[in-house]
């Protein structure tokens, strides 16, 4: 089987059911599609009331969150009607989730460079609020993705997600305690965004990635532990059997060149400050969400 397919038959009754249980609640249309409620019935093998369950918490995560209110604050920074604060700035340029580029199918494809990322330096910067709040708009661009690839595709094939690509180079045991933060992150977001990864190709995996994995799967469910396949090489041959080479980067063996503004690397100490301009004058306060000039934003996250 592809790794997407149309609405299964027995899946159509359940999501006008779904729908149907749903259609007063006060969410944006977007999170009441078709699409959505498939999501969340396959998260929970097709158990209309979990599923649903599912979705009802989500939905008041996404509140608690602001989710819809960053959902809008990114649209006015690309239509230059907001600033990008320092802390969107250096999550811009040092953080590890970026989309770039198409697969066969023409939906876009994530890249996800842990191996090089400074999770770490990240943390110490801007707080874990932040980094998970950009892992957040990610997926949110590619949910905006799939349903416009979905309403464009000619045989009306319903784009649920995408492929994501994990390189690991340079990853070592020194790492290792990082899997965990990265695992309550991978956590939370399982939660909220569903079976929206169609597969995860992992590249240049060390010998070591089988200990990582092992800390990361109790966070994951049984289905997108499935999705998994580890290529110890650059993955090229993997890659190239959903992705064509120009949509490749080229530090795996295709041609398309990585995004400027992603670079990655060690995050300087008081960069945020001494790079971005962040004024020292006022300190960032535990659980304020400051990624965003405008009135903050109020999150729970932390990893003490």
């Amino acid at each position: 089987m592809d790794i997407r397919d149309k609405f299964l038959e027995h899946e159509l009754d359940l999501i006008l059911m779904f729908r149907s249980d749903i259609e007063d609640e006060d969410v944006p249309s977007e999170q009441k599609d078709d699409g959505t409620c498939v999501r969340f019935l396959r998260a929970r093998n097709h158990n209309l009331t979990a599923a649903q369950k599912m979705w009802r918490k989500s939905m008041e995560w996404r509140k608690a969150y602001g989710v819809d209110e960053m959902i809008r604050r990114r649209n006015a920074i690309l239509e230059g009607k907001l600033e990008k604060s320092p802390e969107y700035r250096l999550l811009e340029k040092y953080a590890s989730g970026v989309i770039a580029g198409v697969d066969k199918d023409g939906v876009v494809v994530e890249w996800e460079r842990i191996g090089i990322c400074d999770l770490n330096g990240l943390l110490r910067e801007v707080g874990p609020d932040n980094v998970l709040s950009w892992m957040v708009l990610v997926t949110e661009e590619q949910q905006i993705s799939y349903r416009k690839s979905s309403h464009s595709h000619p045989d009306g094939r319903c784009f649920l997600n995408g492929i994501c690509v994990f390189d690991m180079t340079d990853f070592g045991a020194g790492q290792l305690p990082l899997i965990i933060k990265w695992a309550k992150m991978a956590g939370i977001m399982e939660e909220n965004y569903p079976e929206v990864m169609a597969t995860a190709i992992v590249v240049n995996a060390p010998k070591i990635f089988s200990q990582a994995f092992a800390i990361l799967k109790p966070f994951l469910n049984d289905g997108t532990q499935k999705k998994v396949s580890v290529n110890k090489d650059n993955g090229f041959e993997e890659l190239s059997r959903y992705i064509t080479p120009e949509n490749i980067p080229e530090f795996l063996g295709g041609t398309m060149k990585w995004p400027e503004t992603s670079v990655l690397g060690p995050v300087p100490e008081g960069c945020l400050y001494s790079e971005f301009g962040k004024e020292k004058q006022t300190p960032r306060k535990k659980n304020e969400f400051s990624m965003w000039y405008g009135a903050p934003l109020s999150v729970k996250m932390n990893f003490d």
